[in-house]
């Protein structure tokens, strides 16, 4: 007998991004917790809920994205704060300064683009999402870590179909 699939349909009614921090033009982030740091982790603290998607932004485009499902909150006061955390302090690299993890590429990545531009780091909210016969509301999705990583990896090939995510490897 055959393996019968269900309808992998998904479609989100009214997505759209939500600014969380803007890191201004000409800005140089240093590796650490305090002075703008603090500010972009104290804006990211504000992000209540559990689960979602994230991305950083320049010029109009989103640069990189990805989910808040993994990072314990009991150490931070939400676990975006604790994904943004990683990029401002977790840095593995190489005798020669090269970065070794994706936490110091992408933070490189927004301090050459802070020369050039704003930074914008974002969420991404809905109202619902259709997904194959069912429907999701918001904060039903913000509280499924295996969803929030699914729509990671849609929002991140849809964008690489337009050009963007060029800092995602994958």
């Amino acid at each position: 007998m055959e393996t019968t699939c269900p309808e992998l349909e998904i479609a989100f009614l009214k997505p759209r991004w939500k600014c969380v921090c803007r890191i201004e033009h000409g800005t140089n982030l240093t590796k650490g917790k305090s002075g703008r740091s603090g500010r972009i982790l104290e804006a990211a603290r504000g992000v209540v809920e559990q689960f979602g998607c994230y991305s950083w932004s320049a010029n109009g485009a989103v640069m990189y994205c990805g989910s808040y499902s993994e990072y314990d909150a009991k150490h931070f006061k939400s676990n975006l704060e604790g994904r943004i955390y990683q990029y401002l302090t977790n840095h593995k690299r190489d005798g020669a300064g090269l970065p070794k993890n994706t936490n110091a590429e992408v933070f490189d990545h927004i301090n050459r683009a802070l020369s050039e531009c704003e930074v914008i780091l974002q969420v991404f909210l809905f109202e619902r999402c259709r997904l194959g016969s069912e429907l999701v509301d918001f904060s039903s999705y913000a509280t499924d870590p295996f969803l929030a990583r699914a729509v990671e990896k849609l929002l991140i090939c849809v964008y690489r179909r337009h050009g963007q995510c060029t800092w995602n490897k994958e």
